[in-house]
């Protein structure tokens, strides 16, 4: 009898190991928090550049995206000339309507996408070669009427915007390809203040590109951006760093982190306790592919710059770092692997960043990718899938509070810097043919499996993680009762 519960001991030990290896497993593989990926934009036209934008004090979700209309999928060299809405409620999505429009034979490029403290989305996008930032009311963006444009450069094709928890809008942008420039709103965007230079280029051989900002919560910003050579043929070969400690008035002297061929697209984020973060990319093929370098005194000096994510290369996009309500960094991004090109996440764990898990499922070739964090705990990604030509979306809940902030009453605000009134442009748009209504979508047939966000699929995976031990624990426990029988029998 001894020998027999023995024997049951070791089988129920076995079997737990194994359960918790199985359920280990698929956390490591992000199965147990991401949702499957859901196909937002769904059209037979070419995409590219989705966007997504959480409202901060409800679960509406907000995805942008362009569109080239002028003819299929599979003409890949034409221009993209419309910019799509849709949004997700937390029911139900919303249909797809195009509210925004290049002037007829030109393109146009989305750069970020953002919800302000007013309740309207801000749009900052690029069309012949001009910095335009839109806005409309969340509630009616999905009606070209409600949109209303303004210029912030006449002279850009790329830039960045972060809207502060005070309702600040921070725009960071090149200007020439050689300039990299600063402004600010403090009342909505009715008025900006004067650009301030952060760098400017010496010389005709050194080009600047991809900028990206951040505000931590004490009102620090931070800005990177990426430096281009004439000679490595214009690619990028060098990461820039500059700093603002009294929001946004003066500028340190910008700091290349890293100067060499096919170091570029970075992104940054401060948590707020004196850490600052900088991931960039390496071009494809490169056995040092991803880079970070930290900074311990906001920004004043920097670690020297280290690999991760050993086997990812490429420069599909930027990366995304953001800082959840409880003040810890995330990391989406895209990173080329043998012969495929996915969607990454990870996060800092105080002295390291975790093990990236892919995102994207089994998409081959999946790029460009962008994050937007809901309540402080929600982590959203969109990106491009190659292949289909389509924009997908997946989110996560991360383990971190929600955090609601009210809306702000839109008035003009005090501010320290001399701000400079912006006259709205009249922006062509495609009128709608009726204002949009709310339905639940029909998923395409190929799509049919899958549950649209915001409900992941842990449930299945427990499920299909327990069956396995729970049956070779019946098996045992079987086993046993009939020893026993014959025991009490004999």
């Amino acid at each position: 009898m001894v020998s027999v519960n023995r024997s049951i001991t070791v089988i129920i030990v076995v079997a737990v190991v194994c359960f918790g290896s199985i359920i280990n497993a698929a956390a490591q593989a992000g199965g147990f928090d991401w949702s499957l990926p859901y196909y937002v934009s769904k059209t037979p036209h070419l995409t590219s550049s989705g966007f997504i934008a959480a409202e901060p004090n409800s679960p509406r979700v907000h995805v942008m995206w362009a569109e080239g209309t002028g003819s299929d999928k599979s003409n890949l060299q034409q221009l993209m000339d419309t910019i799509y809405y849709r949004s997700w409620d937390g029911q139900r999505w919303s249909s797809a309507m195009d509210v925004l429009v290049a002037p007829i034979g030109s393109s146009l490029n989305l750069c970020q996408l953002s919800v302000d403290r007013y309740d309207r989305l801000a749009l900052l996008w690029t069309n012949q070669n001009e910095l335009r930032l839109s806005f409309s009311p969340t509630s009616t963006a999905g009606n070209a009427n409600s949109w209303e444009t303004m210029v912030v450069s006449a002279a850009s094709n790329e830039g960045d915007l972060v809207v502060d928890n005070d309702g600040v809008f921070h725009v960071l942008y090149v200007e020439n390809h050689s300039d990299v420039v600063y402004v600010q709103s403090k009342d909505g965007g009715s008025t900006w203040s004067t650009p301030n230079h952060v760098s400017a280029s010496n010389s005709s051989a050194l080009a600047f590109s991809r900028p990206r900002l951040a505000v931590d919560n004490a009102g620090t910003v931070h800005a990177t951006w990426s430096q281009n050579t004439e000679d490595n043929s214009w690619t990028v070969s060098g990461i820039w760093y500059a700093v603002s400690s009294d929001d946004g008035q003066t500028w340190s002297q910008a700091t290349p982190l890293i100067q060499a061929n096919g170091h570029g697209h970075s992104d940054v984020a401060a948590d707020g306790r004196g850490n600052v973060y900088l991931v960039w990319f390496r071009s494809v093929g490169s056995v040092d592919g991803r880079y970070y370098a930290l900074s311990t005194d906001k920004g004043k000096t920097w670690s020297e710059p280290r690999v991760i994510f050993p086997g990812q290369s490429g420069l599909p996009g930027l990366p995304n770092l953001l800082v959840d309500s409880a003040g810890r960094v995330q990391y989406v991004g895209g990173g080329h692997v043998i012969d495929a090109d996915k969607i990454w996440y990870s996060y800092w764990t105080g002295d390291r960043w975790a093990d990236p898990v892919v995102i994207s499922g089994d998409q081959r070739f999946a790029e460009d990718a962008h994050a937007s964090l809901a309540q402080g705990n929600r982590l959203l990604v969109t990106w491009s899938d190659v292949n289909a030509r389509e924009i997908p979306f997946s989110w996560r809940l991360l383990d971190a509070p929600a955090v609601l902030k009210p809306p702000l009453e839109l008035g003009i605000t005090e501010s320290a810097i001399e701000h400079r009134p912006v006259v709205p442009v009249e922006t062509q748009v495609v009128i709608a043919s009726s204002t949009p209504t709310w339905t639940s979508t029909q998923l395409p047939r190929a799509l049919a499996g899958a549950t649209p966000p915001p409900q992941p699929m842990p449930e299945m995976i427990l499920l299909v993680s327990i069956v396995p031990a729970l049956g070779l624990i019946g098996l045992v426990l079987m086993l046993a009762f009939s020893r026993r029988s014959r025991s009490m029998r004999g």
